[in-house]
């Protein structure tokens, strides 16, 4: 089957987690036999790429990747976004429109698309609706993200917030079948959208990933925590503030003890990490990196640090983008996440090593100490149990299998 996957927000070679959820389906939809086209927005001067995940997503063909829109595009920081936001205009990309439809057009009519996919910006699935009822092709909008329930949305009052609702519920009422991140959304959307067809599509992990990387150190002289994910502002740092606390308490671990953290730290979090760190020689920021740098780092550590956070992420209440990276790599895990939340009782069903409550400093803390002694005591720490069995719905492969079949069924 030919599919169009487009997301305006997120599109490979972007450096994201967005964009490593559109490749990775689009690579696995290739691999299934379908012809696969990637539409993203125009890439703005300065953006990062990611060279690897192109590479990795033409794995199995050729996938074309066509950028739409003009640069720069608005940013949410301008009065005029933030007055239309208010009045329901979904994202920053809705000036994309009129272009976009124009060469989304062109690309069905070359190519002979059969279905498209849209995903992640909600102006993404304007363009769908519009294409669907102007081609009549078979249109699945991808919920990578909350639309009008997003904690992030701002609205100044319920009303318009209903508002909001109004307009996702108009938009996605015309697709053919949505396919959503999170179980914990099903019986949201199956009451909103009854006559619909769901199919749920988590962010997974790709085993064929970690065979680069040798699974077991080169070395056992260094016990190395690694954490991984996007700090945000409104993140407590509880497991930064208790490893502080573990090295302090624990003058012998100092000269073998590292705590590597990667990914993106939002401009608000970066003085108090620096206030808080203060060049502490066991505390190495690396930042954001390229997807397959970061899996390097990984699975050159011994134990890894899954922080939720205590607001954040947590409310979203879905399965986070980094989460597959920790359960791929098979590495033992110290979880820190909101006890009765979706992500804490998927964790537990995973028996990943350690789940603690990300409130409380002490027992993240007893989980340093505890792995310090496993290490001192040289304890191979490549045997620990870590992620079981069950976690292996989370492949990639088994997920896009799953949505292939979803496409052929609602193209019908």
């Amino acid at each position: 089957m030919k599919i169009l996957l487009v997301s305006l927000r997120g599109c490979p070679p972007y450096l994201s987690a967005q964009s490593y959820r559109i490749a990775k389906i689009a690579k696995f939809l290739r691999k299934a036999g379908n012809e696969v086209t990637v539409v993203g927005h125009r890439l703005c001067s300065g953006t990062v790429t990611d060279k690897g995940l192109i590479d990795d997503m033409n794995m199995y063909g050729q996938v074309p990747v066509v950028m739409i829109g003009k640069e720069p595009m608005l940013t949410r920081s301008t009065p005029s976004t933030r007055i239309l936001n208010t009045l329901g205009v979904p994202d920053d990309f809705l000036f994309s429109i009129p272009n976009g439809l124009r060469e989304l057009k062109k690309i069905i009519s070359a190519e002979d698309i059969e279905c498209i996919v849209t995903s992640n910006a909600p102006t993404s699935y304007i363009l769908g609706s519009l294409i669907a009822q102007d081609t009549g092709i078979s249109w699945i909008a991808d919920f990578a993200d909350l639309w009008a329930d997003a904690p992030g949305l701002y609205v100044p009052t319920r009303l318009h917030r209903y508002w909001h609702r109004q307009i996702e519920k108009k938009i996605l009422s015309q697709s053919n079948g949505i396919s959503y991140v999170s179980e914990s959304w099903e019986s949201m959307l199956r009451g909103r959208y009854p006559t619909i067809k769901l199919c749920y599509v988590p962010n997974g992990f790709d085993s064929g990933e970690f065979k680069l990387s040798n699974p077991m150190k080169s070395n056992h002289h260094s016990l190395i925590f690694c954490f991984i994910g996007t700090i945000y502002g409104d993140m407590d740092l509880v497991f930064l503030k208790a490893f502080l606390d573990f090295i302090k308490k624990t003058p012998s671990a100092n000269k073998f003890v590292k705590l590597k953290i990667l990914g993106a730290i939002v401009p608000k979090k970066r003085n108090e990490i620096a206030d808080l760190c203060k060049a502490n020689g066991n505390i190495e920021i690396r930042g954001l990196l390229p997807h397959f740098d970061m899996i390097r780092e990984v699975m050159g550590s011994d134990f890894l640090i899954y922080d939720l956070g205590t607001r954040g992420t947590a409310r979203y209440d879905t399965l986070p983008s980094r989460l597959p990276i920790y359960v791929g790599s098979g590495k033992p895990t110290i979880a820190c996440s909101l006890p009765g939340s979706f992500v804490d009782k998927l964790l537990r069903k995973f028996d990943c090593w350690r789940v603690v409550d990300s409130n409380k400093r002490d027992d993240i803390e007893k989980c340093f100490e505890e792995a310090w002694g496993l290490f001192s005591s040289g304890t191979d720490i490549g045997d620990l149990k870590t992620w079981n069995d069950e976690a292996n719905f989370l492949r990639w492969d088994n997920i896009v299998e799953n949505l292939n079949r979803f496409i052929q069924e609602v193209h019908g």
